[in-house]
């Protein structure tokens, strides 16, 4: 069987953290990548209230630039203040559920 039609451990792959794309320069800690997490009685990871997506990995600058041009964000002025409120709020409900 290839490794690409084998359904990944999802869990497994994340306990403890990842180290991703860029293992040679960053291990992302797990409480970065899962948020509300439970457990089973070896401690592994069982299964997760909150993911971090792509978009939470960026800075302000670039959250701010990413969506600058989308009909989305057109009528409410988005400023790159207003990204960063974002990114702090997100931060915040991140936390409240880890």
């Amino acid at each position: 069987m290839s490794v690409f039609s084998q359904v990944p451990d999802v869990a497994a792959e994340l306990s403890h953290g990842c180290y991703g794309f860029a293992a040679a320069y960053m291990h992302w800690p797990e409480q970065l990548i899962v948020g509300g997490a439970t457990r089973n009685t070896t401690s592994a990871l069982r299964s997760a209230r909150a993911l971090q997506s792509v978009v939470q990995l960026m800075g302000e600058r670039e959250m701010f630039e990413y969506w600058a041009d989308h009909y989305k964000v057109h009528h409410i002025g988005w400023t790159q203040e207003k990204a960063a409120a974002v990114l702090d709020a997100w931060q915040r409900k991140f936390a409240a559920v880890s």
